[in-house]
Protein backbone atom coordinates (compact mmCIF):
# COMPACT_ATOMS: atom_id res chain seq x y z
CA UNK A 1 0.00 0.00 0.00
CA UNK A 2 2.89 2.33 0.72
CA UNK A 3 4.22 1.94 -2.82
CA UNK A 4 1.02 1.50 -4.87
CA UNK A 5 -1.54 3.40 -2.76
CA UNK A 6 -5.06 3.34 -4.23
CA UNK A 7 -3.75 1.64 -7.39
CA UNK A 8 -3.29 -1.63 -5.48
CA UNK A 9 -5.89 -4.14 -6.71
CA UNK A 10 -6.91 -7.78 -6.39
CA UNK A 11 -5.67 -10.20 -5.19
CA UNK A 12 -4.16 -7.91 -2.53
CA UNK A 13 -7.11 -5.57 -2.01
CA UNK A 14 -10.82 -6.22 -2.36
CA UNK A 15 -13.70 -3.77 -1.87
CA UNK A 16 -16.34 -4.91 0.60
CA UNK A 17 -19.64 -4.98 -1.23
CA UNK A 18 -22.95 -4.06 0.31
CA UNK A 19 -25.10 -1.07 1.11
CA UNK A 20 -23.59 -0.39 4.55
CA UNK A 21 -19.99 -1.01 3.50
CA UNK A 22 -19.35 2.02 1.31
CA UNK A 23 -15.65 2.86 1.12
CA UNK A 24 -14.61 -0.19 3.14
CA UNK A 25 -11.88 -2.48 1.79
CA UNK A 26 -9.97 -5.53 2.93
CA UNK A 27 -6.23 -5.89 2.59
CA UNK A 28 -5.45 -9.55 1.96
CA UNK A 29 -2.21 -10.95 3.31
CA UNK A 30 -0.98 -14.51 2.99
CA UNK A 31 1.83 -15.62 5.27
CA UNK A 32 2.81 -19.26 5.31
CA UNK A 33 -0.48 -21.18 5.57
CA UNK A 34 -2.39 -18.35 7.27
CA UNK A 35 -4.55 -15.81 5.47
CA UNK A 36 -5.02 -12.51 7.30
CA UNK A 37 -7.47 -9.76 6.41
CA UNK A 38 -7.24 -6.13 7.49
CA UNK A 39 -10.21 -3.82 7.03
CA UNK A 40 -9.40 -0.26 6.02
CA UNK A 41 -10.70 2.84 4.29
CA UNK A 42 -9.16 5.88 2.62
CA UNK A 43 -9.47 9.39 4.07
CA UNK A 44 -7.34 11.08 1.38
CA UNK A 45 -5.63 10.01 -1.83
CA UNK A 46 -2.73 8.21 -0.11
CA UNK A 47 -3.88 8.18 3.51
CA UNK A 48 -5.48 5.00 4.81
CA UNK A 49 -7.00 4.11 8.17
CA UNK A 50 -6.46 0.48 9.15
CA UNK A 51 -9.42 -0.55 11.27
CA UNK A 52 -8.78 -4.09 12.44
CA UNK A 53 -7.67 -7.46 11.22
CA UNK A 54 -8.34 -11.13 11.73
CA UNK A 55 -7.15 -14.51 10.48
CA UNK A 56 -9.55 -15.83 7.91
CA UNK A 57 -10.75 -19.38 8.46
CA UNK A 58 -13.73 -19.60 6.08
CA UNK A 59 -14.71 -18.40 2.61
CA UNK A 60 -17.15 -15.78 3.86
CA UNK A 61 -16.31 -12.73 5.97
CA UNK A 62 -17.68 -13.38 9.47
CA UNK A 63 -20.55 -10.97 10.21
CA UNK A 64 -19.08 -10.04 13.61
CA UNK A 65 -15.75 -9.00 12.00
CA UNK A 66 -17.49 -6.90 9.37
CA UNK A 67 -19.71 -5.24 11.97
CA UNK A 68 -16.66 -4.41 14.09
CA UNK A 69 -14.99 -2.75 11.08
CA UNK A 70 -18.16 -0.72 10.36
CA UNK A 71 -18.31 0.46 13.98
CA UNK A 72 -14.63 1.45 14.01
CA UNK A 73 -15.05 3.36 10.74
CA UNK A 74 -18.14 5.19 12.02
CA UNK A 75 -16.32 6.03 15.26
CA UNK A 76 -13.33 7.42 13.37
CA UNK A 77 -15.55 9.51 11.09
CA UNK A 78 -17.52 10.84 14.06
CA UNK A 79 -14.38 11.85 15.97
CA UNK A 80 -12.63 13.38 12.94
CA UNK A 81 -15.68 15.07 11.42
CA UNK A 82 -14.42 18.60 12.08
CA UNK A 83 -10.74 18.19 11.20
Amino acid sequence: MKIHGPALREPYVKPIKGKNNQGLYELRIKFSSDIARIFYFSVQQNTFVLLHGYVKKSEKIPACELERARKYKADYERRCEYE
